[in-house]
């Protein structure tokens, strides 16, 4: 399994996350860079973990630890591709009774009332 650790400063590296966290050496952290919506960089490390307890342990330590005026985030990593949808497959045919996140949606009721 895999550990994400979020929201890292911009000077994070992997040694750094090994020696803050009691990574064993030669576990292959990974980080990675990618631009928000907003055009701000994102930083964020993959951590493979082998073991359940030492998954929990992880999370629990670094989720809210304060790190160069960051505040860190950690979960399970999961990873999520275009096919890999959360919602019913006959999601179309049924109608949404719960607040519209987008009104100008083409599916939405009160434009097409």
């Amino acid at each position: 399994m895999v550990v994400l650790i979020g929201n890292l400063p911009k000077l994070a590296a992997e040694r750094d996350i090994c020696r803050i966290f009691q990574i064993t050496a030669g576990t292959p952290v990974r980080i990675i860079k990618k631009k928000s919506r907003s055009g701000l960089m994102q930083r964020f490390a993959l951590v493979p973990v082998n073991e359940v307890r030492s998954i929990r342990k992880l999370i629990k330590q670094a989720s809210g630890k304060q790190w160069q005026g960051r505040t860190l985030i950690a979960h399970e990593y999961r990873h999520r591709i275009g096919a890999n949808e959360r919602r019913r497959i006959d999601w179309r045919t049924h109608a949404w009774d719960g607040v519209e996140r987008r009104l100008d949606e083409r599916r939405s009721s009160l434009l097409h009332a």
